[in-house]
């Protein structure tokens, strides 16, 4: 008989553990993703500027192109989005870098007057603004040059300026990830909410941080309902399971599952979710308030929650909102919170 054939997938076991083997010799048990050698599951670790991707498999924060002006390029492109959808397009010339906004890359209904887009836009920008810095290369960033009902969302001249400020950043939003594992409610220090409230506000963006553990309760009961009716609602839902994805290696979309960090339990639940019977009975039936206890206990696990707000309803102020995200978000890292 022939060996047993590997493992499907990509170099990994899949996590239902099923292979199909010959008679003999058969291969030892399966591992699901992210287990230790002994069969355990790993311990996660408490650097939270590491990568929450598990071991062996690509990071988004590759290496940059040794090209300063295609090292921009690439910055904008690792920027944070909704879904990880990337609702841009981006064109490069010998002295600007325009970006448009790509409208059938949004993320449904939550994407309200393409705002999301925006938000993501502007987080790319930044990224943008960073490299361009470093590079000595920033010049003035221009929103909407051609009008608010244009597709070009921002145009940043690549000229010969410098920002020391966003310069040093340029490492850190490379190393900019999303980190979802639990954490310490150990109250904030000040300091570390100054540092968040300024990053944001250098852009434009307000940050409010809640911090009374009462206030918390109220705001992770809001946000566990809120994610009970997103998966009770089969569009929501539909547009929630089209983001995650199983293939570690494609980054240019949606979200790896392996980077969720699920126990068993959540994975099975997880399963249990695209079932849309299942859901159409917890509907039916007024049930299913275990389907937002996951962000419930992760709200509750911290320290802080903090949200943005911008100034206006305006598209520009929903990219600079981006912008500040993107800046507090690495501020935050860099402070070692999730």
């Amino acid at each position: 008989m022939g060996a047993a054939v590997r493992p499907i997938g990509l170099g990994d076991a899949p996590p239902s553990g099923r292979a199909r083997v010959a008679l003999e010799p058969v291969p030892p048990p399966l591992e699901p993703p992210g287990s230790s050698p002994g069969g355990e599951p790993a311990a996660p670790t408490a650097d939270a500027s590491a990568p929450d991707y598990p071991a062996g498999r690509a990071s988004v924060a590759c290496s940059p192109p040794a090209d300063p002006l295609l090292a921009v390029v690439h910055a904008a492109a690792i920027a944070p989005s909704c879904g990880n959808g990337q609702p841009w397009q981006f064109t490069l010339g010998d002295r600007h870098l325009a970006v448009e906004i790509v409208r059938s890359r949004g993320c449904g209904a939550m994407d309200v007057r393409a705002r999301a887009s925006y938000v993501g836009i502007g987080a790319a920008l930044f990224n943008a603004r960073v490299a361009a810095a470093r590079a000595r290369r920033l010049g003035p960033l221009r929103l909407f040059p051609r009008g608010a009902s244009s597709d070009v969302v921002g145009t940043l001249e690549l000229g010969d300026g410098y920002d020391e400020a966003l310069a040093e950043l340029y490492q850190p939003m490379l190393q900019r990830c999303s980190n979802r594992r639990h954490g310490d409610p150990t109250p904030l220090d000040v300091t570390t909410g100054a540092v968040l409230t300024n990053a944001a506000g250098a852009e434009g963006a307000i940050l409010h941080l809640v911090t009374d553990r009462d206030r918390l309760a109220e705001c992770a009961e809001i946000l566990r309902a809120g994610e009970r009716i997103r998966f009770l609602t089969a569009a929501r839902r539909d547009e929630t399971m089209r983001e995650m994805r199983d293939k570690p290696q494609d980054l240019r979309r949606g979200i790896d599952v392996a980077t969720l960090e699920l126990s068993d339990f959540e994975a099975a639940s997880l399963q249990l979710m695209r079932r849309h019977d299942a859901m159409a009975l917890l509907d039916r039936w007024d049930a299913g308030d275990a389907l937002g206890d996951y962000l419930k206990t992760a709200v509750l696990s911290g320290s802080a929650l903090a949200t943005l707000s911008v100034p206006s309803h305006s598209p520009s102020s929903y990219v600079s909102g981006g912008m500040g995200l993107e800046r507090a978000w690495i501020a935050a890292q860099q402070a070692g919170l999730a």
